[in-house]
């Protein structure tokens, strides 16, 4: 799921913001989290953190959905 938000901040950096909204609001996370996601330097850091400790995974689920597995004809 996360890596789904990640992904779409990538290619529309205007849902990174909502993106990280939903993750902290679906873990049930304080209004303090939520702060630290709005701030956009921290936003930036934080997104770069994601992307590089998950490259793998979402070359993984790229592949993956650009497979024939997603659209089969």
């Amino acid at each position: 799921m996360i890596n789904k938000y990640i992904y779409t901040a990538k290619i529309v950096p205007e849902s990174a913001m909502k993106a990280c909204f939903q993750i902290a609001e679906r873990r049930q996370s304080s209004a303090k989290i939520r702060r630290f996601f709005v701030t956009s330097k921290l936003l930036k850091k934080f997104l770069f953190q994601l992307l590089t400790e998950n490259i793998y995974l979402i070359r993984f689920i790229c592949q993956s959905y650009h497979s024939d597995e997603y659209h089969p004809s």
